[in-house]
């Protein structure tokens, strides 16, 4: 029984350690992403009205 729960235990710290990580590095991913592509779209648009002007 102590072996078990010590598996278990064990398990489970892994299990919310995984699911834990996964949840901020998608909020990082997402949130970097969004970043990227603002100023990419960003330094678009300001060397697109650079070549017009």
């Amino acid at each position: 029984m102590t072996t078990l729960g010590v598996i278990l235990t064990v398990v489970l710290l892994v299990v919310i350690g995984i699911a834990g990580t996964a949840w901020m590095v998608q909020l990082i991913n997402a949130g970097d992403a969004s970043a990227n592509h603002g100023d990419d779209h960003d330094h678009g648009h300001s060397h697109g009205h650079g070549h017009h002007a």
